[in-house]
């Protein structure tokens, strides 16, 4: 009885501990890293902007989903955000995110906690549910601050969260199967995932398969399962018709056949192409329906479609392998989470459980790994897959177990665990840390979030300080950043996509490349990193307070070469 109510007290410490971590490390990196701007944010901001404004086309997006830009769209109503501060003010929404996402764990855990001792025989025992709780509320922590991170704005904060909730449901349906509200739960926050991140359809059979052999008859869970499929579906019903009407055939989201057709094997041609205005160098010109600062990137998928994808076997079985591969390489910390595994094996056992109806550690491995496999069957990133991650390993967890005849193993098992719990603490502390100088310091190579963030100000400055006007027309050369553009309301609509090109060409040539850019109404040329000198020659200029950008005001007269 003692021991029942010291394992509680344990347990209440614990969570609190965990909440107390979570939002402590969450509200500070939300801050130190608010100046950080990932590639990908204006889609996202535009998306729900165009919302707000009414144009509902804006959310029908063939490569991003519309959940995450709805949410920033009612942050910037919220808090009246404009291009000069949103960034700073809108990482709010990552850290709204994370808590979801741990109130989805705490559900979890919980749930997993009420079947834990249930799992082993009389004859061993397992890890006591203090010590398991903080070792996974651990791993939460590390894929969450680690591997998805609170700087980037992108929905696989969303992504964890709706996992969590997934999991939770399919553990409410291995308790009472005979419940129909429990399976259109399911079909519901598999359908908001759908909204979340196009993968959720193709996860979506996984998961009511999982379902339904949660169950003790397959049979009688299948009508349960179709309910279940149907509002998913009814969810889902308005994107995939507008995709499809948009494609012009059958689209959930066009981004795994984007990056199928476009890194491994793909045939056909474009049905949206750039216009070339100039050939040598190379400038091409984007027309796009919606008002966007980048057409090229707002929906990048877009500008693919018509390409498909050309199935090889060999081929992508080495991506899935390099995939794989790939886990541990960006991730070096989990080789500590198979060295844990493989102790706790030499300990004691490994247990599964039953398959049919699927026990505890049968529900979280399936889910767990069938999501990674998803992942590395085309593109593998480490907040891809780190739901999936969080979720396989609680399986790994619940699967250990001790003989109760060898105090010895048991000793090893609990003090290997100890450790491995304070290491991945320390793993996030270290990616705190680390996050937090990358913020504010910059070195000799890289500029700080802080510094980078100032440059794109610098830039926006430079332009309107030059008579560039908002919803003027820009162009861009080489690999540039571009928030500038959005901060100064101008709209890139050009690209010098090959600098060593532009570089190479000759002045008559260079000439010709930015009489077209003029005649196209361009304003601006923007690049990026050291002005080089034969550009200094042609009048291009670095961008005062700036040590990556430069660029040429296009005036209505044409140059003349030196």
């Amino acid at each position: 009885m003692m021991e029942a109510i010291d394992s509680a007290i344990w347990e209440r410490r614990i969570r609190v501990c965990f909440w107390i971590i979570g939002i402590t490390m969450g509200v500070a990196l939300t801050y130190t890293t608010r100046h950080f701007i990932n590639s990908d944010v204006l889609p996202y901001m535009e998306m729900g902007e165009l919302f707000l404004r009414g144009q509902w086309g804006g959310l029908v997006n063939t490569t991003y989903s519309p959940a995450y830009p709805l949410l920033l769209g009612v942050a910037q109503v919220l808090f009246q955000t404009h291009p000069s501060n949103e960034i700073l003010i809108l990482k709010t929404v990552n850290l709204f995110c994370l808590l979801l996402a741990m109130g989805g764990c705490e559900l979890m855990m919980s749930l997993i906690r009420a079947e834990y001792s249930k799992s082993y025989r009389d004859n061993e025992t397992a890890l006591g549910k203090p010590l398991m709780s903080a070792l996974c509320y651990a791993m939460f922590l590390a894929v969450a601050l680690v591997s998805i991170r609170v700087r980037l704005m992108n929905p696989d904060m969303l992504v964890l969260f709706v996992v969590t909730i997934c999991v939770s449901i399919l553990l409410w349906i291995r308790t009472a199967p005979q419940k129909y509200g429990r399976f259109l739960s399911l079909g519901g926050a598999i359908g908001i995932g759908y909204l979340v991140k196009a993968m959720f359809f193709l996860y979506s059979p996984i998961l009511l398969a999982i379902a339904a052999l949660a169950c003790k008859s397959v049979k009688n869970a299948l009508p349960r399962v179709v309910a279940a499929a149907i509002i998913m579906i009814l969810i889902s019903a308005p994107l995939i018709v507008a995709l499809s009407h948009k494609v012009g055939r059958f689209s959930y989201g066009e981004g795994g056949r984007h990056i199928y057709a476009v890194e491994i094997a793909g045939q056909g041609q474009p049905r949206n192409v750039p216009k070339v205005i100039n050939e040598k160098p190379r400038v091409t010109l984007y027309k796009f329906d919606l008002p966007c600062t980048d057409p090229a990137t707002h929906d990048v998928c877009y500008w693919t479609i018509g390409v498909v994808p050309k199935y090889n076997l060999f081929e992508h079985a080495s991506v899935f392998l390099r995939n794989v591969w790939l886990i541990f390489k960006q991730s070096p910390w989990l080789i500590l989470i198979a060295i844990w595994f493989v102790i706790q094996a030499w300990c004691g056992s490994i247990r599964l459980g039953s398959f049919r109806p699927l026990s505890l550690t049968f529900i979280l491995l399936l889910v767990g790994l069938s999501g990674i496999m998803l992942f590395c069957l085309i593109r593998m990133e480490p907040r891809y897959i780190a739901p999936f991650l969080f979720v396989s390993f609680i399986g790994l967890v619940t699967s250990v177990r001790y003989p109760l005849k060898e105090p010895k193993s048991i000793r090893w098992g609990t003090v290997s665990t100890i450790i491995l719990t304070v290491l991945l603490l320390g793993v996030v502390i270290q990616s705190a840390v680390d996050q937090t100088i990358r913020s504010l310091y910059s070195t000799p190579t890289k500029l700080s979030y802080r510094d980078a963030y100032h440059e794109q100000l610098a830039v926006k400055n430079y332009l309107l300080s030059h008579g560039i006007q908002s919803s003027n027309k820009v162009a861009v050369m080489g690999n540039v950043d571009y928030y500038w553009a959005r901060m100064a309301g101008v709209k890139i609509v050009a690209y010098i996509s090959d600098q060593q090109e532009f570089l190479k060409s000759t002045p008559e040539e260079r000439m010709a490349a930015i009489n077209s850019l003029r005649q196209a109404g361009i304003k601006a040329v923007v690049g990026k990193g050291k002005l080089p000198e034969i550009l200094r020659s042609d009048g291009w200029e670095s961008v005062p307070d700036t040590k990556q950008y430069y660029a040429d005001l296009l005036a209505p007269k044409a140059k003349s070469t030196k």
